[in-house]
C-alpha cells in the first residue's frame, strides 16, 4: 500500500467510483496489473527494447503483422517521442515540411528540435462547433505544388473525432515527392473497425499511434509504425534516439495486452451502444456527428450550459469527462465502456437542470497568421515577457494553445494580432504576459 501524498491522492479519486470518460482507454479496469512483480529491467530473460534480439523483437513483429505495416515499434515516451522519431527520420537539418494547423505542439517541438523550416496550411472550420475539420484539397495541391517539402504532417483523426482523406491526401504528396507523417495518436482502434479504410496504416509513409487513448495501454504508451517506403533501420536509430535506456517493462506489457484486446473486441458493439447515445440523452443535447467520424469521441453541447458548466454538473454527478471548451464538452469512449456506462451517461445528462446561459464561442477560431521567422530561429532569439496589449504587432518566442487539445493557435515566430490578444484561457503565458523577441516587430 502506498504512502506518499500522490498515490493517496489517485486512490481516493478511484475509490469514489465515478464513470471515467476520459483518457487513458483502459479507464482503470485493467485486469492483468495486479503487483509489481512485472516491473522489470534489461536482464536475463527480458530482452533489450534498444536492441531486441528475442520476445520484444517478437512482440514487435507481432504489432506490425496485426496492423499490416512492414515495421512497428513499441515507444515509452507517449507519441511525443514517437512523433519526433518520426520527424527525424524523414527530414535533414533544415529542411521544410508543411503540417495541417490542427497540428498537436509536439509537432512544432519537433521541428525546432530538427531546426526544421515550417509552412502551415488552414483547414475548414465549423463555425458552430468552433473547430478546425477537413483539409481543402485543392489548397493542399497548391501548397505541395508550389515548394518542394521533405515531409507533410497530417493528424487524423483530431482531438474531436475527424477523420481526414487520406486516401487522396497521401495519394497527392506523393505525386510531389513528398512523404507522409501521420499523427493517429487517437486513431489505434480504426484498423480493427469499420473505418479501417481510414486508418493511416493504409496510406502513410509512417503512423504514430497512442496506446492508451482509445486503446487501452498504460498512459505514455505507443507505436510508431513503418507502413511506406522509408528506411527501418533509419527508423530504428531515431527512435533508440529518443527512447529511455530504461523503458518500463509494464508499459510494454501494457501495449501488447492492448492490441490483443484490440484484435478481438467487440468494436461493433461499442459503436451500437454509442450512436443510440443521442435518442435516449434526450432533445436538449446537441451531438457532433459529422461523416466520417471517430465513433469513439462524444462531443456534446447542451442548450443553456457553457462547455465548463456542462463537464462541472455531470462531474457533481459522478461523470467524468475528457474535456470541455467554449459550448461543449467532450466524452471520449473505448472497450473498457460498458453499455451500461452509456446508459448512465444518457440518464445522467437527460436529468441535467435547464441551463440558465447561452453557452459561448470556443477560442480556436480563424484569425489571421503572419510567419517572420521559423520556429526554431525564433527559440534561439532572446526574449521579452509583456503584457498583452504591449505584445501586438511583435513576434512571439514560443507557441500559445489551449490544452487539451494543444493546437497552437500561435506559432513561435508568428505576428501576435489583435484577434489573438481578444482569445482567453491561453497557455505558454506567464503571469498574465507573453513572451516577444526582443527588437522584432
Amino acid at each position: 500500500m502506498g504512502k506518499g501524498k500522490l498515490y493517496r491522492r489517485l486512490k481516493n479519486l478511484a475509490e469514489e467510483n465515478y464513470l471515467r470518460l476520459h483518457y487513458p482507454g483502459h479507464k482503470g479496469r485493467l485486469s492483468w496489473l495486479t503487483d509489481g512483480s512485472l516491473d522489470y529491467t534489461e536482464t536475463y530473460g527480458t530482452d533489450n527494447l534498444l536492441e531486441p534480439e528475442e520476445i520484444l523483437k517478437t512482440i514487435q513483429e507481432d504489432a506490425a503483422r496485426l496492423y499490416g505495416v512492414r515495421a512497428s515499434f513499441y515507444g515509452v515516451g507517449g507519441s511525443t517521442m514517437a512523433l519526433y522519431a518520426g520527424l527525424f527520420s524523414l527530414t535533414e537539418v533544415g529542411e521544410r515540411i508543411l503540417v495541417l494547423r490542427n497540428a498537436h505542439k509536439a509537432i512544432v517541438q519537433g521541428a525546432i528540435l530538427r531546426r526544421l523550416k515550417v509552412d502551415s496550411l488552414e483547414l475548414d472550420f465549423d463555425e458552430e462547433w468552433g473547430i478546425y475539420t477537413q483539409v481543402d484539397l485543392e489548397k493542399l495541391e497548391e501548397a505541395l505544388s508550389a515548394r518542394s517539402y521533405a515531409a507533410l504532417v497530417v493528424t487524423s483523426p483530431d482531438y474531436f473525432g475527424n477523420i481526414q482523406n487520406l486516401p487522396e491526401i497521401c495519394a497527392l504528396a506523393h505525386q510531389y515527392g513528398t512523404r507522409v507523417l501521420v499523427d493517429e495518436a487517437h486513431g489505434a482502434h480504426l484498423a480493427f473497425t469499420d473505418l479501417a479504410e481510414h486508418s493511416a496504416v493504409r496510406h502513410a509513409d509512417l503512423v504514430v499511434q497512442s496506446v492508451h487513448k482509445s486503446l487501452s495501454g498504460l498512459t505514455g504508451s505507443a507505436l510508431l509504425h513503418v507502413a511506406g517506403d522509408v528506411d527501418v533501420e533509419r527508423v530504428a536509430e531515431w527512435v533508440h534516439a529518443f527512447t529511455t535506456t530504461s523503458p518500463s517493462y509494464l508499459m510494454l506489457v501494457s501495449i501488447e495486452e492492448a492490441l490483443l484486446e484490440a484484435s478481438e473486441g467487440d468494436w461493433e458493439g461499442l459503436r451500437r451502444n454509442l450512436e443510440a447515445l443521442p435518442q435516449l440523452a434526450g432533445d436538449e443535447l446537441l451531438f457532433y456527428r459529422p461523416s466520417p467520424h471517430d465513433f469513439t469521441k462524444i462531443m456534446f453541447q447542451r442548450r443553456g450550459y457553457t462547455g465548463e458548466e456542462l463537464s462541472q454538473s455531470l462531474y457533481e454527478r459522478g461523470i467524468n469527462v475528457e474535456m470541455s471548451l467554449g459550448p461543449y464538452a467532450l466524452a471520449v469512449a473505448s472497450l473498457s465502456t460498458t453499455e451500461e456506462d452509456v446508459m448512465r451517461l444518457a440518464k445522467t445528462l437527460r436529468e441535467l437542470p435547464p441551463g440558465r446561459g447561452s453557452g459561448e464561442k470556443t477560442i480556436y477560431r480563424p484569425h489571421p497568421r503572419r510567419k517572420i521567422m521559423e520556429p526554431y530561429e525564433a527559440q534561439e532569439e532572446g526574449g521579452l515577457w509583456l503584457p498583452p496589449r504591449e505584445a501586438l504587432g511583435k513576434v512571439s518566442r514560443r507557441a500559445l494553445y489551449a490544452y487539451p487539445p494543444g493546437i497552437p493557435l500561435l506559432l513561435p515566430g508568428e505576428e501576435i494580432t489583435r484577434e489573438l490578444l481578444e482569445m482567453e484561457g491561453l497557455l505558454g503565458l506567464k503571469d498574465g504576459r507573453m513572451e516577444i523577441i526582443h527588437g522584432k516587430s
